[in-house]
């Protein structure tokens, strides 16, 4: 049985009369998948989707942690070269063909 990061990451933001549902990145470091301190904001945004959308088939655990280890070793995104993404960031953008 795959360990199910979004049911110990989903997490409720409520201001005023709307909820907003959204996937806690602490929360996913507190459960051992990495330290994503030191992410850029907007590859945040990534990790937040692949957090989301973990259900060992399109994202798996193992994705979210060499997501960890990538962002651990500097995290760079080359404009003109996709070839230091991860291929578990790829796997999150259907329209992204490397």
């Amino acid at each position: 049985m795959p360990i199910s990061v979004g049911h110990d990451t989903a997490k409720t933001l409520t201001v005023g009369d709307q909820s907003i549902a959204y996937y806690s990145i602490p929360a996913a470091t507190e459960a051992g998948l990495g330290d994503f301190s030191k992410l850029l904001a907007a590859v945040k945004v990534a990790l937040e989707k692949m957090l989301r959308f973990e259900d060992d088939k399109t994202v798996t655990v193992d994705d979210i942690k060499a997501f960890a280890e990538w962002g651990a070793q500097g995290g760079k995104i080359h404009a003109k070269s996709h070839t230091a993404l991860p291929a578990c960031f790829c796997k999150t953008l259907p329209v992204f063909q490397p």
